[in-house]
C-alpha cells in the first residue's frame, strides 16, 4: 500500500461525502498522506494543516526511516524498551501505546515512503 493509493482512498472518501474545500489536518503518515493528495488536488482544499511528518528531505531522512523500519520488524516489548531509552520523560502508557502503534504498521509502509519522492520534498 503506497502513499498513492491512501490518497486515492481519501479522494473517494471526499467524494462519498460530497466534501467541498475540506480542511485536512494530516499528523505523521497522514500528513504524507494529505501532501500527496494534495498534490494531485492542488485547488480542492480550503486548508491543509501538517503536523509531525517526516520529511524526506532531512539530512536524517534515511536513518529515521530505517529505525521505523527496525521497530516495526520487532516486538512490542523491544519497541516499548527502546522508547523507555530515547524517550524517559514519556509515561509507561505513551511508550506502550507507540510501541503497539508502529509494530501494528506494516514495513512495506515506512519502506514506500523511505524512497524519495522529489514531489514531496
Amino acid at each position: 500500500y503506497q502513499l498513492d493509493d491512501y490518497a486515492r482512498d481519501l479522494a473517494r472518501l471526499f467524494a462519498a461525502y460530497a466534501a467541498d474545500r475540506p480542511k485536512i489536518v494530516g499528523h505523521s503518515l497522514g500528513g504524507m498522506i494529505a501532501l500527496t493528495w494534495a498534490r494531485e488536488h492542488p485547488d480542492v482544499a480550503d486548508r491543509l494543516a501538517i503536523e509531525d511528518s517526516p520529511m524526506r528531505s532531512a539530512s536524517n531522512a534515511e536513518a529515521m526511516f530505517d529505525g521505523w523500519i527496525a521497530l516495526a520488524s520487532g516486538t512490542v516489548e523491544a519497541a516499548a524498551a527502546y522508547y523507555a531509552t530515547a524517550y524517559p520523560d514519556w509515561s509507561d502508557e505513551e511508550r506502550q501505546r507507540r510501541a503497539e502503534s508502529i509494530t501494528l504498521t506494516a514495513t512495506p509502509v515506512f519502506e514506500a515512503m523511505r524512497h524519495r519522492d522529489p514531489n514531496l520534498d
